[in-house]
């Protein structure tokens, strides 16, 4: 048998119509409150024109940044609560609730206050404002600013808003997608909760070494964990084989052999199979594990030669449009890239591996065997340093010729003088019981040219008549010679722009080709036993 449950009482709703404020703060006097909203006239406009109310906490103060509040339509009922008490406290007191009408309308205040600034009434520049404010012409006539006044008794006026900002933003806080909440489990039995990122990259620890250091690594110095994705073994098989017909290679030489759907997996293949230099003749090249190039000239021809490419308007405009073109176009071009044959005009690299040029003139100067040493070198490897600067010299010729007129500029006597700076070497050598080249004052030139181009970016800086754009232009040059100071275990091949030329050739230093190595830290294997849960 179901309950039956006593009906509830039906309440008649009043037949007035409210207008509700949601007065932002706590109310003692109704009519002060209604005074810092403009007084009932105010109200009655706002609300049959649907226009915005202003707050003003200080009313007659010509000064204070007003509040917006908008009236937003509603639907709510106005309830009266009554509680009424006897004098006999013991007895219960009666509560009555009446419904008054409904609240059509609604006055909120949502938007932020403004910082608020306060004058003293007794300033002239209050007075002048307020005199504005009311039309007072006559003491507008009469203001006279005070001779007195300096810089010590300097007025801030407050401006007509500080900020533009009105409304709330809403800052839409989620937790980041790719990071699980994982359970570990711990030696005795227990479970651990950890934070993982998926979209860390876990296996793109790479082994970086310099030239100087005495042993060169054989296998990875990185704990590497197996290759699960089929796409990733794939890449991994073919950078193996890849290493087998040649074991030293630039990034350029290995993206260029494979497919370009692949190269985002480049790295994950490359830590398994070889390390890379960061600095000397084989600096960004990626050597197999177990080669040590120093050892032996045969290694000569994978030397890498890097001409510093320096972008100008006209250079970017022209990527902007090789951008445009077609897929197509774009596999064709990165598969020859890494080459330079004197024909072809040039990609985006600046940098060469020798085995890579095969223009007639420069090959020449390469397998000349008067020009090559027994023994490696940080600065020119297997070569004498002015053979070596030779060909940097030639190819750097014959690059920027092919890049604005597609026509190489063939150089006469590229082999002149060359023997005897070698026998010049030889006899300083012999003098000084050592095999190795004596340093040039090339270096100590580039030095002083850099310390030359840091004291002139520094004077514009402190010069005072400076404009805001040339100290602009100043801050980023000096950004960028400090990346480009030389120190000495870098390469001398730094070419300098004065701080004049620095505003027209935008990014003087930026070498398109150039990549920095980042040994990034391994993050930690969870244990095989370990559930991931999404949470």
């Amino acid at each position: 048998m179901e309950t039956e449950y006593e009906p509830s009482p039906i309440t008649p709703i009043g037949d007035k119509t409210f207008f509700c404020v949601e007065y932002p703060g706590y109310v003692k006097r109704v009519k002060r409150a209604l005074e810092t909203l403009g007084g009932e006239k105010a109200l009655t406009e706002a609300l049959n024109t649907n226009s915005t109310v202003d707050l003003n906490y200080r009313p007659g103060d010509p000064f204070s940044h007003a509040i917006k509040g908008q009236i937003l339509p509603t639907s709510k009922l106005l309830v009266k609560v009554t509680r009424r008490v006897k004098k006999n406290k013991e007895a219960e007191a009666k509560w009555e609730t009446k419904i008054e009408g409904v609240v059509t309308n609604t006055l909120r205040f949502r938007n932020l206050a403004d910082f608020q600034y306060l004058v003293p009434k007794e300033d002239k520049v209050y007075q002048l404002k307020e005199a504005l404010s009311k039309g007072n012409v006559q003491h507008i006539i009469d203001y006279r600013v005070d001779e007195n006044d300096g810089i010590e008794n300097l007025r801030s006026i407050p401006p007509p808003m500080f900020t533009l900002t009105e409304g709330v933003l809403s800052y839409g806080y989620r937790q980041n997608a790719p990071v699980l909440r994982v359970r570990v489990k711990q030696p005795d039995g227990s479970f651990k909760i950890k934070l993982l990122n998926r979209s860390r990259s876990v296996d793109n620890a790479i082994t970086a070494v310099r030239y100087h250091e005495e042993n060169m690594p054989t296998k990875s110095w990185h704990n590497l964990s197996k290759l699960t994705d089929a796409k990733e073994k794939v890449i991994a098989k073919e950078l193996e084989r890849m290493f087998e017909e040649r074991p030293i290679c630039s990034r350029s030489a290995i993206v260029a052999r494979l497919p370009l759907e692949s190269n985002v997996n480049i790295r994950r293949g490359l830590a398994r199979y070889s390390y890379t230099f960061t600095n000397g003749p084989w600096q960004n090249c990626w050597v197999k594990y177990g080669i040590d190039p120093r050892t032996d000239p045969k290694y000569r021809k994978y030397q890498v030669i890097d001409i510093r490419k320096h972008f100008t308007v006209k250079d970017r405009l022209s990527l902007s449009i090789h951008k445009k073109t077609s897929e197509d176009s774009k596999d064709t071009r990165s598969k020859t890239q890494f080459i330079f044959d004197g024909v072809t005009v040039p990609g985006a690299s600046s940098s060469y591996q020798l085995c890579d040029i095969t223009d007639p003139d420069l090959v020449r100067l390469m397998e000349n065997p008067k020009y090559i040493k027994p023994k490696a070198n940080k600065e020119s490897g297997y070569y004498y340093k002015c053979v070596f600067k030779r060909i940097r010299h030639v190819l750097r010729i014959k690059y920027e010729s092919l890049v604005e007129t597609g026509i190489a500029q063939q150089v006469e006597d590229i082999e002149e003088g060359l023997l005897e700076e070698i026998e010049k070497v030889k006899e300083e050598s012999k003098k000084n019981g050592s095999v190795e080249e004596e340093e040039d004052d090339d270096d100590i030139e580039i030095i002083a040219a850099h310390e030359s181009a840091v004291r002139d970016a520094m004077k514009e800086i402190e010069n005072k008549d400076s404009s805001k754009r040339l100290k602009d232009v100043v801050d980023d040059y000096m950004e960028e010679l400090v990346k480009e100071k030389p120190s000495a275990d870098d390469e001398f091949d730094i070419e300098f722009d004065a701080l004049s030329d620095y505003d027209e050739v935008l990014d003087a230093f930026d070498d398109a080709n150039m990549e920095e190595i980042i040994n990034t830290q391994e993050m930690k294997q969870l244990e095989e036993d370990a559930v991931m849960t999404d949470v």
